[in-house]
């Protein structure tokens, strides 16, 4: 078992189009490094490729034993709130449904949220916010918390919408993104913010950033701990002071444009993260 907190890993640091987004990689080669690392398990990264394949993946993971604490639901949700049209509402509502039901089949507690993204981003973000209870009644029904991310914002600023969202529908859990958070420049504040010290950010992703602040075009590639310009040793640092108890995920991928894996670099990270956390 991890440290102070739960540790997992992303299926999305293997899954790409690069691999076919061949699902069966999540049992071949991350379930041995969950096991061999002692890490808590995985968090679910849904793909659009995945709707059509939901039974198919749920008898497989039931086969070989694999579960998932968290989803991480369709990053299109957010997207198509943000077009701010009765269709398209009607749309990322129904995904999310599928996903949280999804997520219900392969034992998740939580599913995390992009409530904004795309070019728009979040220009027209009290109309998506304002789908915050929709979103709320759909995850309440399921059994499942929803985690709202803080997504780059183009307008505003992340912590500005957690505050809105909070305020909106107290059934709202937050998941806090390093790389996002860097981005926005916004490391030291995160930790010490009241939502943070309330315990209503439960969950957290680990990327690094490097770039100046609001730079969308160094959100990519995805760098991993020690590639970029976040102090990690500081981050976990800060959130002990402030008495996190949530849990960690890895999101840096490990993907070649070949389809093959760094296998190595992926335990390195995870190792890292362990052993600092």
């Amino acid at each position: 078992m991890s440290n102070k907190y739960r540790l997992y890993c992303s299926t999305g640091t293997i899954i790409s189009k690069y691999n076919g987004f061949d699902y069966t990689l999540m049992n071949t080669v991350l379930s041995p490094i969950v096991k061999e690392l002692s890490l808590d398990g995985c968090e679910f990264m849904m793909l659009t490729v995945f709707y059509e394949k939901f039974d198919e993946i749920v008898r497989y993971m039931e086969k070989v034993g694999m579960t998932f604490p968290i989803l991480h639901s369709d990053k299109e949700i957010g997207v198509l709130l943000g077009n701010c049209t009765e269709e398209d509402d009607r749309e990322a509502l129904r995904r999310f449904d599928k996903n949280c039901a999804f997520a219900k089949r392969l034992s998740a507690e939580k599913t995390v949220i992009h409530l904004w993204g795309g070019i728009i981003s979040d220009k027209n973000a009290q109309h998506n916010i304002s789908l915050v209870p929709d979103l709320c009644d759909i995850a309440e029904k399921h059994g499942i918390t929803p985690l709202f991310e803080n997504i780059p914002c183009a307008a505003a600023d992340p912590i500005t919408h957690w505050e809105e969202i909070n305020s909106l529908d107290s059934r709202a859990r937050f998941i806090y993104d390093t790389r996002f958070g860097e981005f926005h420049r916004q490391t030291p504040d995160i930790p010490r913010h009241p939502l943070f010290k309330e315990g209503l950010v439960e969950h957290m992703h680990i990327s690094d950033f490097l770039g100046e602040k609001g730079d969308f075009t160094r959100l990519r590639p995805i760098l991993h701990p020690g590639e970029g310009q976040i102090d990690f040793k500081s981050i976990f640092s800060d959130i002990e002071a402030d008495g996190y108890r949530g849990s960690i995920t890895l999101e840096s991928p490990v993907v070649f444009e070949d389809g093959s894996l760094d296998t190595d670099k992926l335990r390195r990270t995870l190792s890292f993260i362990k052993d600092n956390i």
